[in-house]
């Protein structure tokens, strides 16, 4: 028995699949039947009532020549740019009928996301700023950070030195302030030149309060007094910027694993990190501590090699390279050129962890030329002297820096990682001195 029959429920009356379905069953005919008629397969007809494929413009002609049909009873018009302009208004009136009848939810449903990110991104935040500093005295400090959080701020400022003193001291005075509305707030004072360390909870602030903090950092000052034994006053001044350095107020940010040298990594930065959060929100990943950072030799031998010799006296590594003495002192963040020529003692100074090099011409003691070079941005500041000749000296001394680099490169790295949302590194050293 033939099999002509075909289900035309649920079919668009406009498409192929209903018109080929009905064409087939109106003249008693099975899909095979038709396809030979049309000499095609018998699958393929299948498909068209399906509505998988559609037949192409010679197959429609073909069935409407073979059962004496016109075009126009099978094929259907299709739609004109006009027909889906018309479509997307209909649909664009729909949503705003929506949207207006359910006007507050949405409106409510909004501030709620909103609010819901806000806390998200605010709660537990840190921010990290690392400080730097411009001056055009003989200031130099090693680094410093300021660490903002929900519940403690931390200010630290670690080895403030004077390069160049030629007179003995007799008092010291340290400030700290910022100003705010043209008033001088003192954040900090002491009577040395110790590391500065301000660690205050939010529950009890002393001086780091909200608006204090606001003013720190757009202007900060530090300003040095020194009285020597003649009762001559010496002072010095920088202005420290705050710069943005790790904020963990994000939902979605880079991984920040940086590495730091085990040798220069106190252990107060377990504590302070304890301080910030609690172990149940971020932990310390550390690994073991290499071997052979623990070994002076290591260091020593791989100097050596490069004609440096360790002077534990000063801690420092001393080179000559012809009438210039080299020397090296890591912990002091510097490395220092110098020599005797036609009377004239040169000493070139590169103080590494500010990028800045100091260079220095004296006669019986007495100052003929002094500039400052920092190599960031290859500007001089000159203080005394014609300065922009001595662009050699400055090369051989960025040189003799960057051979040291490379021949320490070797050492292994500690890396701490703060896992989930909260993640940096801080390198100081603290002794307490000094403490607010």
């Amino acid at each position: 028995m033939k099999k002509i029959k075909a289900s035309l429920e649920g079919k668009d009356v406009n498409s192929y699949a209903y018109k080929i379905s009905k064409i087939r069953i109106d003249n008693n005919l099975t899909q095979s039947e038709l396809a030979d008629r049309l000499g095609l397969s018998d699958k393929t007809i299948s498909a068209w009532e399906k509505g998988k494929t559609e037949p192409d413009n010679d197959s429609v002609k073909k069935l409407c020549n073979e059962f004496g049909m016109s075009l126009s009873s099978v094929m259907f018009e299709k739609k004109t740019i006009k027909d889906h302009y018309s479509t997307m208004i209909k649909s664009l009136k729909k949503t705003c009928k929506f949207i207006w009848k359910h006007f507050l939810r949405i409106i409510l449903g909004i501030i709620f996301i909103l609010l819901a990110l806000y806390f998200i991104n605010n709660f537990n935040s840190i921010s990290v700023y690392k400080l730097t500093y411009n001056t055009n005295d003989d200031i130099n400090i090693q680094s410093g950070y300021f660490i903002n959080s929900k519940v403690r701020n931390i200010l630290i400022i670690d080895n403030i030195e004077i390069t160049d003193i030629d007179y003995e001291i007799q008092s010291t005075q340290l400030e700290l302030y910022t100003l705010v509305n043209a008033d001088k707030i003192v954040i900090y004072e002491s009577d040395n030149l110790d590391d500065i360390l301000i660690d205050e909870l939010k529950e009890y602030p002393v001086i780091l309060e909200q608006d204090i903090i606001h003013y720190m950092k757009n202007n900060l000052h530090l300003e040095i007094t020194i009285t020597d034994t003649n009762n001559t006053v010496h002072n010095y001044k920088a202005l420290i910027v705050l710069k943005d350095y790790f904020s963990n107020n994000k939902l979605i940010y880079d991984s920040f694993k940086p590495e730091i040298i085990m040798n220069q990594m106190p252990e107060y930065i377990n504590q302070v990190a304890d301080s910030l959060t609690n172990k149940s929100y971020a932990t310390f990943l550390m690994t073991e501590e290499p071997k052979e950072l623990n070994d002076e030799t290591n260091n020593t031998n791989k100097l050596l090699s490069i004609g440096y010799t360790y002077d534990d006296k000063t801690d420092t590594y001393i080179k000559m390279d012809g009438i210039k003495e080299i020397i090296y002192n890591d912990s002091a963040r510097y490395i220092k050129v110098g020599y005797i020529l036609n009377d004239s003692e040169f000493v070139i100074s590169y103080y590494y962890e500010s990028n800045r090099i100091l260079f220095n011409q004296n006669i019986d003691n007495e100052i003929q030329l002094r500039f400052y070079y920092y190599v960031n941005t290859k500007e001089f500041d000159c203080i005394i002297g014609d300065c922009e000749n001595y662009q050699l000296e400055i090369d051989y001394i960025l040189k003799e820096y960057q051979r040291i680099l490379t021949t320490l490169q070797s050492y292994s790295c500690y890396s701490i990682n703060f896992p989930l949302r909260f993640s940096f590194v801080l390198y100081y050293n603290v002794h307490g001195n000094g403490r607010r």
